[in-house]
């Protein structure tokens, strides 16, 4: 055990007979009393400056995390209203380009004209014999820009089933003109209506057969 300078007066003291008094004891107790007292009152000074130094770090990093936060938010408003922006443009360009677009030719393809089955998108003879017929008017007119084809089916199966089966008889009325007659695929759409557009009662064979068809349409 190590000892104090004080202490070891102390001990020297009362090893040399008895020569320290009990004043001379008490006022060393006290002087260590003191010592280990301020002692103390530092180490507690120190800590409560690291406390102290350690709130503001957590103020300063609480701080940059809500910051952060703000700036994330910030950001992906930014972002969201770009890209309600970017749609507004886009819908807006679309609507232009349809409004200055003119309807200058119109062929309604049915299975009472030509033969489209129930729940069959096979191009028969008799669709592809007025898809020709469609070409040669398309050729006689000097402002055609661009072909719009549509596919419709009859109210029979699931709106789904019809919607696929109305968009695959306009796809293969297009690719029939792109193949056979070479018109460019850039200058043709394609849109499927299914079930939804009627142009007779479904409660008829009749009706039905009429509404199984594709249209076709030039615009200028």
């Amino acid at each position: 055990m190590r000892l104090t300078a004080s202490a070891a007066v102390v001990m020297s003291a009362a090893l040399l007979g008895g020569c320290a008094t009990t004043g001379f004891v008490e006022e060393t107790a006290a002087q260590l009393q003191t010592q280990v007292g301020a002692q103390i009152s530092q180490i507690r000074g120190e800590l409560n400056e690291v406390e102290t130094i350690v709130q503001q770090q957590a103020v300063r990093i609480e701080g940059t995390e809500q910051a952060a936060q703000n700036a994330f938010a910030v950001a992906t408003s930014a972002e969201q209203a770009a890209g309600m922006a970017q749609r507004t443009v886009e819908e807006l360009s679309g609507t232009f380009e349809i409004t200055n677009r003119r309807l200058v030719y119109e062929m309604v393809i049915d299975e009472i004209v030509a033969g489209f089955r129930i729940s069959d998108a096979a191009l028969p003879d008799e669709v592809r014999a007025y898809l020709d017929r469609f070409v040669d008017d398309l050729r006689a007119m000097p402002i055609a820009s661009h072909v719009e084809i549509e596919g419709h089916t009859d109210s029979t199966g699931s709106a789904a089933n019809n919607a696929r089966l109305g968009m695959e008889r306009a796809d293969n009325a297009r690719r029939y003109l792109h193949e056979a007659h070479q018109l460019p695929l850039h200058k043709m759409s394609i849109i499927s209506y299914g079930e939804d557009r009627p142009v007779a009662p479904n409660n008829t064979a009749e009706g039905r057969a009429q509404n199984r068809r594709v249209v076709v349409r030039v615009l200028a």
